[in-house]
């Protein structure tokens, strides 16, 4: 058995001149007036970066939480499952535009776990209301269905869950009031029994598309913590006027593409 010994955490009190060792050479210098944070220019791109990540991020708080698995570093130190998400969009969904760090909202993951391309989603957009078929089904033993709306340009986003429609019929969500101009990016994730994990699927939806009417109404579930930027989930969809409709298919939908 191992005897662990707890001691204080101890400091190098701040003298006035540093001294150090690099390349077996002791280096001496004097301490900084005022330090400035961040210092360099490579500082600035990565804390700019972590910044525009974990600004997009925060708003799918509850999405990753459920989508993402808690694990260990290298070191042993425990990771939660939103911390994984953000490592995972650091280093797969950030690109450089303008000489600035942007999202590159194609290649963001909400969830991790296995493909969704067998179970093509088709939308139809009409204002705020969106009708969304799914043309081969759902994932055996899928329950409950996450859907994720993101409006960059106004910085809003909704999180919610509907109960999966009845084969071969639709589901009709009512979207808040920011949501009925400008594209919108939406990821959704179904929800199986079991141990089955799916990763997350991403389709990017512009105005004018054609709605085609559902019919029987039913209720939709809006999942917690995740909302719009004002911190709640007092949107109109949440607060029951978003809906969801079983309804049969129709033609002249629009299935997704990739984001300009």
């Amino acid at each position: 058995m191992a005897i662990v010994h707890l001691q204080r955490a101890w400091y190098r009190p701040k003298y006035p001149v540093i001294h150090y060792v690099s390349q077996q050479r002791v280096l001496v210098r004097s301490r900084p007036v005022k330090v400035r944070n961040p210092r360099t220019q490579l500082q600035q791109a990565n804390r700019g970066k972590m910044a525009v990540a974990s600004r997009f991020l925060s708003h799918f708080q509850d999405f990753v939480a459920h989508g993402f698995e808690s694990g260990r570093r290298p070191n042993g130190r425990p990771v939660g499952a939103y911390h994984v998400a953000l490592g995972h969009l650091l280093n797969n969904a950030m690109r450089r535009e303008n000489g600035q760090w942007a999202v590159d909202y194609e290649s963001v993951q909400l969830s991790e776990g296995q493909s969704l391309k067998s179970f093509p989603l088709r939308v139809n957009r009409q204002g705020r209301t969106l009708r969304l078929s799914w043309l081969e089904g759902l994932p055996e033993g899928t329950h409950h269905i996450r859907l994720a709306f993101h409006n960059a340009k106004r910085g809003e986003t909704l999180c919610l869950e509907v109960a999966v429609p009845k084969r071969g019929a639709a589901v009709e969500v009512l979207l808040p009031k920011w949501a009925k101009a400008g594209a919108l990016r939406m990821w959704w994730l179904p929800l199986a029994r079991g141990k089955a994990r799916w990763r997350s699927a991403y389709l990017f939806l512009p105005e004018g598309v054609k709605l085609v009417l559902g019919g029987m109404v039913g209720r939709s579930r809006v999942g917690k913590g995740c909302a719009s930027r004002n911190g709640g989930v007092g949107n109109e969809s949440a607060r029951g006027k978003g809906r969801n409709a079983a309804s049969a298919g129709g033609e002249g939908d629009w299935g997704g593409g990739k984001s300009p």
